[in-house]
């Protein structure tokens, strides 16, 4: 059983909210809706008042050390924590095995997304739905074109026609006031099925990885495992991340099922 996922009003609510999520102290931009990565800071009012509004949170890069009073406090209404592995690189060891994953012979028949295609609408329709149709709940078209949400990068490959066979992205979630404020988050990592096989979710990744760090700035990165996704977690490692055993991050939510993706 999984969570719901997330509505397009929560969506837009998050990106109405931007402002708030990129310079309130405690805040941070979770993109398909409202994020803390210090609720304490953030101030437990708020922390209800979005939980209330919304029906779930996102909850970043949380210290371990903050666990049992983020979920005492939840729980004292009702609330509970799910929860994602954190992996993360510093730059300079993420470029480094971005770099050895890239080196390999290019995918046969597949080439790099141009840039300039973020600002196609028919492109990003066809991405969303891509990412939909393989599991992916997408950020909206205007997240994914960097219209929103501050520097951002979109790796892709695509076939001759023009298909987009895998796709990776990231973003900066965290403002300055949070010690992440330089960390970039990577993730919608998809692969068309008629293309599975052939090392493309690394590779993009990899290619996401290193845009990340080359063409945002981004000092370190992390992305979000779910405990059991084997492959998952081989592929971030395979791309120079490692687990951070102190840091935690997922939703607050009162339902019973999980959201995994």
């Amino acid at each position: 059983m999984t969570l719901p996922s997330p509505s397009d009003s929560l969506t837009a609510r998050a990106e109405a909210a931007l402002d708030w999520a990129m310079t309130t102290p405690g805040a941070c931009n979770a993109v398909r809706f409202r994020g803390s990565d210090d609720p304490a800071r953030l101030g437990w009012a708020q922390v209800f008042r979005i939980l209330e509004e919304d029906g779930l949170m996102g909850v970043r890069m949380l210290s371990r050390d903050h666990l049992p009073e983020l979920e005492a406090t939840l729980a004292e209404r009702g609330y509970r924590m799910e929860f994602w592995n954190v992996f993360t690189g510093a730059a300079q060891r993420v470029v480094a095995a971005c770099d050895r994953v890239l080196a390999g012979p290019p995918p046969e028949g597949l080439t790099p997304v141009p840039e300039a295609r973020r600002a196609d609408a028919a492109f990003l329709e066809a991405l969303r739905a891509m990412m939909s149709e393989n599991g992916i709940v997408p950020f909206s078209s205007a997240m994914l074109a960097g219209r929103v949400g501050g520097p951002s990068a979109l790796a892709a490959l695509q076939d001759r026609a023009g298909r987009i066979a895998a796709c990776a992205f990231a973003y900066f979630p965290h403002n300055r006031h949070s010690p992440h404020a330089h960390t970039a988050w990577g993730g919608l990592v998809a692969v068309d099925p008629a293309f599975r096989g052939r090392g493309l979710g690394t590779r993009v990744n990899a290619m996401m990885l290193r845009k990340a760090i080359a063409d945002m700035g981004a000092g370190a990165i992390y992305e979000l495992v779910s405990e059991g996704n084997t492959p998952s977690r081989r592929m971030v490692e395979g791309c120079g991340l490692t687990l951070d055993p102190d840091l935690v991050s997922g939703i607050a939510t009162r339902g019973e099922g999980r959201y995994l993706r």
